[in-house]
């Protein structure tokens, strides 16, 4: 397993060697440099500046000198970078060790710990890829048997209402012109009417009212009009059936709103594991307690929830990362960004609850939370002890 400690990487080296580099540049400048010929001519001849000459000179082998001890000084580095990678290196279990003879990568330079993590997590990447094939598929399957049994209620909703309808008078109806009840004479109901309400002795009985002269009336068993008489109760509101998309909103709600409540008080991961979970999770993992893997756990339940209604897709260790430290406190967070990620995740949480509609969240209650009630009762009988474990998850004082 490897250390949470930042662990050598050869960028640590880079910045002495990059300044190393640019003295060199300036050494080698110096003799490559073409400089005129000063003096001047006295009669035929040529008399050189001596003095020019000797600064020349003298540049030459302080840029001679400059060179030897770059070398020196870059072998130096070199050793001091090699002695600490096997530092690093023989502080890991043998099994890492036996890694290090396949970790060179030619043209490419990497941390040791990045290369430790790629020949680590080969596996796990390979396992984990294949449990998402089979996560995806089993939630398509899930998905397919969801909405068809939502069809099916969908089926059965629209005959019931296409029943009710058929045995129901219409909202707006006409009575034809004629005897009421089939009794000479003009029929006093003939004409447009629309419903005012019900009768307030039997809801089932819509009441009408005519257009034209006010008219109040209603249906007898026979189907013929009738003067009404009595208490007028409002129409009862037609409650609107709710949808998948509500339901499958209110389900990520539940999870959400689950997760902040297990999460309240949580301290956020060091800023070496917040390293290590966002680069390499399944290597990270081993060196996180108990309570800090319950943590992450939950943060990752939120984030999935959250971006599962969004997108669908499936998330990955970069974008969970990047969420985590999006919407739940950080090490180094001042008060103020903490109390910003506090309105984000609120704001989300709203933003799914709009899309749930009128479908409540159904939240399991929190693993170590038990009712006082039934606490008290564990205390008056012990021998409650296994049913209370079964149900909350734990025992009160670790028993």
């Amino acid at each position: 397993m490897i250390d949470e400690n930042m662990v050598p990487d050869p960028s640590d080296f880079d910045f002495q060697r990059q300044q190393l580099a640019r003295r060199r540049k300036i050494a080698e400048s110096m003799l490559a440099r073409e400089r005129p010929a000063n003096g001047q001519m006295i009669g035929k001849f040529f008399v050189p500046a001596w003095g020019a000459m000797a600064t020349d000179v003298g540049d030459r082998i302080s840029a001679n000198k400059e060179l030897e001890r770059l070398d020196a000084k870059e072998s130096l580095l070199s050793a001091n970078e090699a002695a600490t990678q096997r530092q690093f290196i023989d502080s890991q279990p043998e099994a890492v060790q036996k890694l290090v003879p396949g970790l060179q990568v030619h043209g490419r330079r990497q941390t040791i710990a990045a290369q430790i993590g790629n020949e680590l997590e080969a596996p796990a990447r390979a396992q984990a890829a294949e449990a998402a094939r089979t996560t995806r598929a089993e939630e398509s399957e899930l998905n397919r048997i969801e909405k068809g049994e939502q069809q099916a209620a969908d089926r059965v909703a629209r005959s019931d209402d296409i029943r009710l309808r058929a045995t129901t008078p219409n909202v707006n109806v006409r009575v034809s012109g004629g005897a009421a009840g089939g009794s000479g004479g003009a029929n006093p109901f003939a004409g447009a009417a629309s419903q005012v309400g019900v009768d307030a002795r039997d809801p089932n009985r819509a009441v009408y009212r005519i257009g034209k002269t006010g008219q109040v009336f209603s249906f007898d068993e026979n189907g013929q009009p009738q003067s009404h008489e009595g208490l007028i109760a409002p129409k009862p509101a037609t409650e609107k059936a709710t949808t998948e998309a509500e339901r499958t909103a209110a389900g990520y709600l539940g999870r959400m709103e689950a997760a902040d409540q297990n999460l309240t008080n949580a301290p956020p991961l060091n800023f070496a594991k917040q390293q290590g979970m966002a680069r390499a999770p399944s290597i990270t993992n081993y060196a996180l307690s108990e309570q800090e893997q319950k943590v992450y756990q939950q943060q990752a339940d939120w984030v999935r929830a959250k971006l599962r209604k969004e997108s669908g897709a499936v998330i990955g260790d970069q974008e969970m990362a990047a969420e985590i430290r999006t919407y739940f406190p950080q090490a180094g967070d001042s008060p103020a960004a903490l109390a910003s990620k506090a309105q984000s995740r609120a704001q989300a949480h709203e933003q799914m609850r709009s899309s749930a509609g009128k479908v409540k969240p159904t939240i399991a209650p929190a693993t170590g939370s038990a009712p006082a009630a039934a606490l008290d009762m564990l205390s008056k009988d012990p021998s409650l002890a296994p049913a209370f474990k079964a149900k909350y998850g734990y025992l009160p004082g670790g028993r």
